[in-house]
């Protein structure tokens, strides 16, 4: 696993939890212990039902180091059926079908662990589900779909050893706001449907093996505030459309093999609110365009190792939060822009391997 990429994808998760979620608004005295559920009346079969479930579950664990299950399920625990949060106990096993049969579930939290095998469809067919986190496990196959939970709002399996396609059905959750694969061994494209979640906010797709054009019709992600696909094998030019989403804050498109022009986007403001711009180890060419200097949120701006050509912008002078710039390794000509000695807060400057000229501005030091 690279860990740059992981550790941005972490980064990424903590949005997962964010959401802020909650369990249902039973007090504890209202919610039935294990002792409750097994004595159930016709009444109410749906407890039996979870935990019948939930039991399936913990059968199908082969390693609890910290003793998690057997001490908190028994007799006399009390539980909450619509949050289900084993994140970060190093369990060991794989996920039983009966899982699908928790029809009160809206969060199941499993990241952190070492748990394996195929994760069960049955999942998506929970109607409840809201939150469903299995990162940063040791998780094999295809990734399943299912056409139960139209309330789906965040959604990592992100860090795990997935293979096969993205599939086009992951466009169907119109609630979805966080979806995270990154950091698997996924193959063939990104599916175009992915524009039809028009509520998704951050999209990470990094570090897998992804081929093909990054789809124009994500630029219909008219909330997406983060977009991830670096380290990937993606080809093709950047699409304009994504240039003109007003909340995007992270753009990284990084080490793929993308060539042509950045594009000067279309009628509206070019990415006024980008704070992140990562295109670097890429194919690119053409003009570091003047825009760019427009974007007064940008602290971080990564453009080496491309082909870029012509002078700096001296507009760039013009972003007061700058803090990262690299522009190494293209093939930029003409003068260093004595306007980057405004750049005060720049940390990391670095634009050697070019064909560049002059002085560096002495309040960069």
């Amino acid at each position: 696993m690279n860990a740059e990429a992981a550790s941005l994808d972490y980064e990424c998760l903590l949005s997962l939890l964010e959401l802020g979620i909650s369990c249902s608004r039973e007090s504890p005295k209202e919610r039935p212990t294990m002792e409750d559920v097994v004595q159930t009346t016709e009444s109410s079969t749906d407890y039996s039902t979870d935990l019948s479930a939930l039991l399936a579950l913990k059968g199908r664990i082969t390693s609890d180091p910290h003793d998690v299950l057997s001490r908190s399920w028994n007799a006399n625990t009390s539980f909450c059926s619509c949050i289900l949060d084993l994140s970060n106990n190093s369990l060991s096993g794989h996920l039983p079908d009966d899982l699908g049969r928790l029809r009160r579930l809206k969060t199941l939290f499993l990241e952190g662990n070492r748990l394996s095998g195929p994760i069960p469809p049955s999942i998506f067919n929970i109607s409840s589900l809201e939150l469903l986190n299995c990162a940063i496990n040791e998780f094999s196959g295809y990734i399943p779909t299912g056409t139960g939970s139209a309330n789906l709002q965040a959604l990592s399996f992100a860090i795990n050893q997935l293979t096969g396609t993205i599939p086009a059905e992951l466009g169907n959750y119109p609630e979805l706001r966080f979806l995270s694969l990154s950091v698997n061994n996924l193959t063939g494209l990104i599916p175009p449907s992915i524009a039809n979640l028009t509520q998704l906010t951050i999209l990470e797709l990094s570090s897998n093996n992804l081929q093909g054009g990054i789809p124009t019709e994500l630029g219909r992600l008219i909330n997406s505030e983060v977009l991830h696909v670096k380290q990937n094998g993606l080809t093709g030019t950047l699409p304009s459309s994504i240039f003109n989403l007003s909340s995007l804050q992270i753009l990284a498109v990084s080490k793929n093999m993308l060539t042509g022009y950045i594009p000067k986007g279309g009628n509206g403001p070019w990415l006024p609110l980008i704070q992140k711009f990562y295109l670097d180890d890429n194919r690119l060419t053409g003009l570091i365009p003047q825009q760019l200097g427009q974007c007064k949120y940008l602290i971080d701006i990564e453009l080496y190792n491309n082909q870029f050509m012509g002078n700096i912008p001296v507009e760039l002078g013009n972003l007061p939060s700058l803090r990262i710039l690299l522009l190494y390794s293209n093939n930029l000509s003409g003068p260093i822009p004595s306007s980057f000695g405004n750049l005060t807060k720049l940390e990391q400057f670095e634009i050697d391997s070019n064909n560049l000229y002059g002085m560096i501005p002495n309040e960069l030091g």
